[in-house]
């Protein structure tokens, strides 16, 4: 009988803690959506404007994490964290760009964007692991 209440709490533990996570993300996703919406809405240039120094500052901390430095390990741990967190977003960009261009009924050159995008991502995710024979 013990065990089966410390498995239904440890049911509910993990419960409460995604719901806790879903209800950071919600949060944290109003906090960056809503001045995004606001500076939309109110001008499109400066939105357009802030939206690609977003895109080139991404790109940028991609470029230099990709140089190897010789130092502390510490720093060279945070730069593979970074690179692994830019390629992240900078892929997520592309994706909203190519959203961007079906939203445009561009639908021929959304799908070659979209197969493009597919076989950049099976690449990076599949194609550059070591086959051990």
């Amino acid at each position: 009988m013990h065990r089966i209440l410390g498995g239904y709490v440890m049911l509910l533990k993990k419960a409460a803690l995604t719901l806790a996570l879903l209800i950071f993300i919600a949060f944290l996703s109003a906090i960056i959506v809503f001045p995004l919406w606001f500076i939309a809405g109110k001008s499109r240039s400066l939105y357009n404007i802030l939206f690609s120094a977003f895109l080139g500052l991404i790109f940028i901390i991609y470029l230099i994490s990709g140089f190897r430095t010789s130092g502390i390990n510490i720093v060279l741990i945070w730069l593979a964290r970074l690179k692994k967190i830019t390629a992240v977003l900078f892929f997520i960009l592309i994706l909203y760009g190519i959203i961007w261009v079906f939203s445009m009924h561009l639908i021929a050159a959304g799908v070659v964007l979209l197969i493009f995008y597919l076989f950049i991502i099976g690449y990076f995710g599949f194609g550059r692991l070591k086959k051990n024979k």
